[in-house]
């Protein structure tokens, strides 16, 4: 099974536009690069925390609007 869904794959890629074949491609490493929040250690999430209110307290921060906007464009990336 395995050879004829690469196979299908392949005949699919060497078909589509390569601008889908280039979102495609992004979408993929993405994935295989980003880190699932659940399997972060307890202390890799105190790390985190310990980072963010070091960051406040040296007056680190953006506005709420500011990052809407930032997660509004994560949205558009995570949808492409």
């Amino acid at each position: 099974m395995t050879t004829s869904v690469k196979q299908s794959l392949h005949e699919i890629i060497d078909k589509i536009e390569d601008t889908e074949l280039l979102s495609l491609h992004l979408k993929l490493l993405l994935k295989e690069t980003q880190k699932d929040f659940f399997n972060t250690s307890d202390d890799e999430m105190i790390s985190r925390a310990k980072q963010s209110l070091k960051s406040v307290r040296e007056g680190k921060t953006r506005s709420i609007k500011s990052f809407k906007a930032e997660v509004d464009q994560w949205k558009k990336n995570q949808a492409m």
